[in-house]
Formats: structure tokens, C-alpha cells, sequence
């Protein structure tokens, strides 16, 4: 037994001592990695970009003075870059990225409005990367909602104008009612139909089209002025009530103009209804002109409570990926050129005449490589709390236990690519390989749920792809690794270090 343990320390030291005589190397994998790091949070923009915008408007068009004057009020970023009438022109400035996008607002927007259709805003944008493709369209399109709900708000100020006005005909007409119900409970007939005449007259401006009294924004002459709220507002169906409640004033003083009425009630009651509807009018004017127009038309707001235990920055989110991606790598890369190398230089030959067994020299090689990447781990570790100020959260012993869980499943590939290879470029390329699929499918870049459900099967055998969920989990959570998936990542390299030892024994017995 105790041979046996010094059989397999014999290769640790070897190996161990191997990688020490290269100090350069040990440098690059300490520093590189927490220099990329570092750099990244210092030069990383915690902002969206900025987005130059060239309008094309008709001159006449009546959207013209609401782009000028919103346009460059509309947020930070959206960069008023002019405006001009030929979309030819601005297609070019596009093509030549002195802009970033152009708006082109039709030039029949009004006729559109007029037939009460919505009008298209075309966004023109010359993006070959689909996130920034789609982060144009975002941005645009929140843009756009910010310019309905202002020409809404400034509609809506000019109807509340409008309601005060009513609301005055609205409490001149119920003094008069008032007055009418009086009279005519004192059969004083004359004078019934005399309040009723002035009841016409306070009405008589409501007594046609409704959509005829409602116009356009306060100030504007234009005649076609988007008028989006002609037929849905309020106020159109308090017009509406208005006509009719003028007609049936009409109708009534036509009745009372009859010499041989004798029977009042039917009238006093219907003198009774107005008056309601007058009280109900003036509620509802009332509140017309009290609620604030952003009110109106934005009654919900969003605040937004991220319910995670630290705040992190760009640079400290991308901490865990780079980790379990420096794990994977570098316990690949060093076991890969690991039995390439002594097969290139003959060792196997020796090791096959040694008292030394396959398995003697796989566990010594997992141990080398285990430990030398946990020192490096350490020293990085070291680097990336006190002096980038990552946050930890969690277990140091969860965090141990899931950096040995991915060293060793990935050192199991790396051996079996090894053992496969017959030069080291073979080795390196394959090596190299496994790192460009852990770019890709490991989620370091956009999250598993963004890949096909086919692609799992890759992101799955990746050591990265569980190393990165654990360290988000343990640094950040502060919670324990899923023992499911710690479960499947030994499994894994359990697997592989079976095959590799069926694979180096072939080898051995071979030569």
C-alpha cells in the first residue's frame, strides 16, 4: 500500500514540479484572467447606446411641429440628429453610419388619421448584429409610445379647456331648470316656458353634430390636425347628452305653448330628469378637468424590486462564467498535452517496463493538475474579491466543492482528448474546440432558455455550463449547489475517467 501511494505522488511531483519550471506560464493563468476581468469592468458602459436619428417629414405635414418639438426632449437616448423631406438622402447618411437610424413618418399621416387609421412610423437601421437589430426596434418603439402619449396629454389639456366652458353652460342651465321647476309648480306656465328659453339658448351650441364642437389642439389652426379623441373621449358622449338634453327642452317648451294644459306632473317630472342629468353632467365635467392629463392617459407606472441579496455590476455577473470557463480551460488544456507529450518523448515505454499501473498514473496526473489549479484558483480568487470587490456570499466549502467538481470532470476530457491525440496540435486544436463550445453553449453570452432544446445536449456535457450555475448560485445567491446537477457533473467525469483508463491501459499493453 504504501508503494502504491508513492507511485502515485511520484507523478504529481513530476508534474507539478513541470508546470513550476515554466513561471511565465503560472503568471499568464494567475493574472490574464483577472486583467480581462478587470479591464472589462472598468471599460464596460453600464448604459444602452445612444441612437443618432435623422427624421424625414413632409414640410406641410401636420406631425412636423410635433417631431421639432419633442424630438429632442423625447430621453437620453435618442440623439436628435435633424430632419429633412427626402428619404433618398437620409438612406445614404444611414448607409454611411453617420447616423444610426432614420425615421420616415408618411406623408399622408393626416388622411390616415382622418379615415381613423393608425399611422406607421418606418424605422430604417443598418445594424448587422441581430441584439443591437432589436434593441433599435426596442428603443424605437418606446420612443414612439413617449410621442402618442404627449400629443395625448396636449389633446387632452385643450379638452379640459373645453369642459370648463361646458361647465359653466352646465350650472347656468341648472340655475335655469331650477328656476323652471319652480314656476311650474306654481302652474305659473309663463314663466315655465320662459326659463325653458333660456335653457335653449344656454344649450342651443350643443344642439348639433357633437363631433362638430369638439377641435383640435389649443392653438392650432390647422384642419388637419390628428384628432384622435373626437369620437372617444368623454366629452363626446357629454356633447351627445348635451343635444339631447337641449331637444327635449325644445320639445317641452313646444308642448307648454299648448293654452289648455292642465295637467303638469308629466312635465315637472320630466323637468325633474333634466335637472339630473345636468348634476350628472357637471360630476362629470368636474372630474374632467381635475384629473391631470399624464394621469389619464399613463394611470400606471413601473418600479421594479430585484429581490436578489447584492446588487451586481456587469463585471461581477460575468465573474462566475469567466471562472468556470478558466477551470474548464485550463484543466483541458494541461491534460490534453499531458500524455501527448510523454507518448512524444517515449515515457509510456518507460512506464510500461516500471512497477507502475495505468491507474497509478491516471490518479497521479488527476491529483497533480488538481492541486496546481486549485493554487491558481486561490490567487485569482484572492485578486477578484479584495481588489475588484466581487461579492461572496455564499459557503467557501460550496465554493471548493464546486471548483474540485469541475477540475476533475474536466481533466477527464482533457485526458481522453490526449489519449485520442497523436501530436500536439491535435491536442491544442481540440482543446481549443471545447472552449468555443463553452462560449457558445454554456449560457456566458445569452441564457440556456435562449438556445433550441436540442442544443442541451451540448450545454449539458460542457463542465463550464454547471460551473457557471453554481458559482451564480453560491457567490451571489448564497445558495447551496443543486445536488442534482453536482450529481450529473461527477457522473460524468466518473464515466470519462473509466474510459480513460480502459483507453491508457490499451495503450500501455500495446506498446
Amino acid at each position: 500500500m504504501k508503494r502504491f501511494f508513492i507511485r502515485i505522488f511520484a507523478f504529481v511531483r513530476k508534474e507539478i514540479i513541470n508546470v513550476l519550471r515554466q513561471p511565465r506560464l503560472v503568471l499568464t493563468l494567475v493574472l490574464g484572467p483577472f486583467l480581462i476581468l478587470f479591464i472589462f469592468g472598468l471599460g464596460f458602459r453600464d448604459e444602452a447606446q445612444a441612437l443618432r436619428t435623422l427624421f424625414v417629414v413632409e414640410r406641410d405635414s401636420p406631425l412636423r411641429p410635433y417631431v421639432e418639438e419633442y424630438a429632442t426632449t423625447l430621453g437620453p437616448q435618442l440623439v436628435y440628429a435633424g430632419m429633412t423631406e427626402d428619404l433618398e438622402a437620409a438612406l445614404r447618411v444611414l448607409q454611411n453610419q453617420e447616423v444610426d437610424d432614420v425615421v420616415h413618418i408618411p406623408p399622408d399621416a393626416a388622411q390616415i388619421i382622418d379615415r381613423q387609421e393608425q399611422v406607421t412610423f418606418t424605422i430604417y437601421h443598418n445594424e448587422l448584429d441581430p441584439t443591437q437589430a432589436g434593441y433599435v426596434e426596442f428603443a424605437m418603439n418606446i420612443y414612439v409610445d413617449e410621442l402618442n402619449r404627449r400629443v395625448l396629454s396636449e389633446l387632452y389639456r385643450d379638452r379640459q379647456e373645453q369642459a370648463t366652458g361646458m361647465r359653466e353652460d352646465v350650472e347656468e342651465a341648472q340655475e335655469v331648470v331650477s328656476e323652471a321647476r319652480e314656476a311650474l309648480q306654481r302652474d305659473d306656465l309663463p314663466a315655465t316656458r320662459q326659463q325653458l328659453q333660456a335653457l335653449n339658448r344656454a344649450l342651443e351650441r350643443y344642439g348639433t353634430d357633437p363631433e362638430d364642437q369638439l377641435e383640435g389642439p389649443a392653438g392650432s389652426d390647422d384642419a388637419d390636425a390628428p384628432d384622435t379623441l373626437a369620437d372617444t373621449t368623454i366629452l363626446s358622449q357629454t356633447l351627445a347628452l348635451l343635444a339631447g338634453l337641449s331637444r327635449d327642452a325644445d320639445a317641452l317648451d313646444e308642448e307648454l305653448d299648448d293654452p289648455q294644459i292642465e295637467d303638469t306632473e308629466t312635465y315637472s317630472a320630466t323637468l325633474a330628469q333634466i335637472d339630473q342629468d345636468l348634476q350628472e353632467l357637471h360630476a362629470i365635467l368636474t372630474t374632467v378637468e381635475e384629473v391631470p392629463a399624464p394621469v389619464l392617459l399613463s394611470p400606471f407606472l413601473i418600479e421594479t424590486v430585484n429581490i436578489v441579496p447584492v446588487d451586481l455590476e456587469m463585471a461581477d455577473y460575468y465573474t462566475a462564467g469567466v471562472l468556470a470557463l478558466l477551470l474548464q480551460h485550463v484543466a483541458i488544456t494541461f491534460a490534453a498535452l499531458s500524455i501527448v507529450q510523454e507518448n512524444l518523448l517515449g515515457a509510456l515505454r518507460l512506464f510500461q517496463v516500471a512497477p507502475v499501473s495505468p491507474f497509478e498514473i491516471l490518479v497521479g496526473k488527476y491529483l497533480s493538475y488538481i492541486i496546481l489549479i486549485g493554487a491558481i484558483l486561490v490567487l485569482l480568487t484572492l485578486l477578484i474579491i479584495f481588489i475588484m470587490n466581487v461579492p461572496m456570499l455564499g459557503s467557501w466549502g460550496q465554493y471548493a466543492l464546486v471548483a474540485l467538481a469541475v477540475t476533475f470532470t474536466s481533466l477527464s476530457y482533457g485526458f481522453l482528448i490526449s489519449l485520442l491525440s497523436t501530436t500536439m496540435s491535435q491536442a491544442v486544436q481540440a482543446s481549443m474546440i471545447m472552449l468555443l463550445a463553452s462560449v457558445f453553449f454554456t449560457g456566458f453570452f445569452q441564457g440556456l432558455d435562449l438556445l433550441m432544446p436540442w442544443t442541451g445536449v451540448i450545454s449539458w456535457a460542457l463542465p463550464a455550463t454547471y460551473g457557471r450555475i453554481f458559482y451564480e448560485q453560491v457567490m451571489f445567491r448564497a445558495m447551496p449547489v443543486s445536488q442534482f446537477l453536482m450529481l450529473g457533473l461527477v457522473l460524468i467525469g466518473g464515466v470519462l475517467f473509466a474510459v480513460n483508463l480502459i483507453v491508457l491501459r490499451s495503450r500501455m499493453v500495446r506498446h
